[in-house]
């Protein structure tokens, strides 16, 4: 395992606090399902970094296909959290 920088490590905890924030404030105004907010965000995080490492690794070759990637996964992870309607 490669050796981390603490400054960097310190930046990343504070942007993933800023996404679960962010879920738990959406949760709060019964946007998103009251599913737990930390799991919700690794959710998230997941497939946004799982698109972007596809986009860094040329994998997705045709013209668009970052777009149309990433806008479908973001309309997925939105319609998967929503709350349900009443």
């Amino acid at each position: 395992s490669r050796p981390r920088d603490p400054e960097l490590e310190t930046e990343a905890g504070g942007a993933f606090q800023a996404l679960v924030d962010a879920v738990t404030a959406l949760q709060r105004d019964g946007i998103l399902r009251d599913d737990e907010p930390v799991v919700t965000a690794r959710f998230v995080w997941a497939v946004v970094h799982g698109v972007a490492m596809l986009a860094i690794d040329g994998q997705l070759h045709e013209e668009g296909a970052v777009d149309e990637l990433m806008r479908f996964a973001l309309e997925r992870i939105a319609s998967g959290l929503a709350a349900p309607r009443s």
